[in-house]
């Protein structure tokens, strides 16, 4: 059985009961859809795309962390929709094509990035979109792009709506609780492989592991970083701040709140030179992270900040 719709291509997108019931209630509210990777996240995002389109004019934005994801997302609603004038925007492409992009457009599908820039900048507005899509929402925390154009859309889109999609929103409640702030979410959707209706969907998997080797340029940056790591962990384990030099990134954490917490009441500068240098190490190993998964467009934005 398949889904009808004006804007979806006929016998194309399998009509799964979780997805169209997720979808409705998506179209009620700023919602966060948290769903295990392969259950169709993008499709719940087509649907209400669809509907909403059908019913109200305006445009949609689809943000996702890199352009081949974007690009992916883009290939889905191609291959599945009726829907027209899809396009991809992304810092490729020099900002007065990006203007004329926009105004075409009926789905941009962009990396956050590109769209901060374009907001400063005035090149686009968002006061006639009537949906922002935001993948692998759990990035919406602390400084990243979602954040700051989750609070330019609420502000300037005539009727806002909201829709974050992740697989891992994080195990922490204070995390969840702030992407739930940072994207004005409303209501959470959750299915897990064991849900009764997802079940019968979840098909065996066999997992290939492939390592793909860094190009020469990121390999010399990952040095300088891993450099700057290994000088700072140094410094910290030779004035006993730290106990070793093997130390996970929990530890680390744990270790920057004791000394946040004592040096509020000691007022020791020992202990404030401990907190400087353990924030330093946390920023270049998260500065690591962004090398290896994103790339340097995205490390260069973080230096910046």
């Amino acid at each position: 059985m398949f889904i009808s719709h004006p804007l979806i291509k006929e016998s194309k997108l399998e009509a799964r009961e979780y997805q169209i019931e997720i979808a409705k209630k998506c179209l009620e509210n700023n919602s966060l859809v948290v769903l295990p990777t392969g259950l169709g996240k993008t499709n719940i995002a087509l649907l209400v795309c669809a509907e909403k389109l059908n019913k109200e004019d305006g445009r949609i934005l689809f943000l996702a962390p890199t352009k081949p994801l974007i690009e992916q997302h883009k290939k889905t609603f191609e291959n599945l929709s009726e829907i027209k004038d899809l396009m991809v925007v992304s810092g490729s492409i020099k900002p007065e094509k990006r203007k004329s992009l926009y105004e075409k457009a009926r789905i941009v599908f962009a990396t956050p990035q590109t769209i901060v820039n374009d907001l400063k900048s005035e090149v686009l507005k968002l006061d006639n979109f009537i949906l922002l899509i935001v993948d692998e929402a759990h990035h919406s925390v602390g400084n990243y792009s979602y954040t700051y154009i989750a609070e330019r859309y609420i502000k300037e889109a005539k009727k806002p709506l909201i829709l974050g999609l992740t697989a891992s929103p994080g195990g922490r409640i204070d995390k969840i609780e702030e992407i739930k702030r940072n994207l004005f979410i409303e209501k959470v959707e959750i299915k897990s492989e064991f849900d009764e209706k997802i079940r019968k969907y979840i098909k065996e998997r066999e997992t290939i592991k492939v390592d793909v080797e860094l190009p020469n340029d990121y390999k010399i940056a990952k040095k300088l970083i891993e450099n700057l790591i290994e000088e700072r962990i140094n410094y910290l384990v030779n004035i006993g701040a730290l106990p070793t030099k093997n130390i996970s990134k929990k530890e680390l954490l744990n270790y920057y709140n004791l000394y946040a917490s004592k040096a509020n009441s000691l007022k020791k500068k020992e202990l404030y030179f401990a907190i400087s240098k353990i924030s330093e190490l946390i920023k270049l190993d998260y500065c690591l992270e962004l090398l290896e998964t994103q790339g340097k467009n995205q490390v260069l934005e973080y230096f910046e900040k």
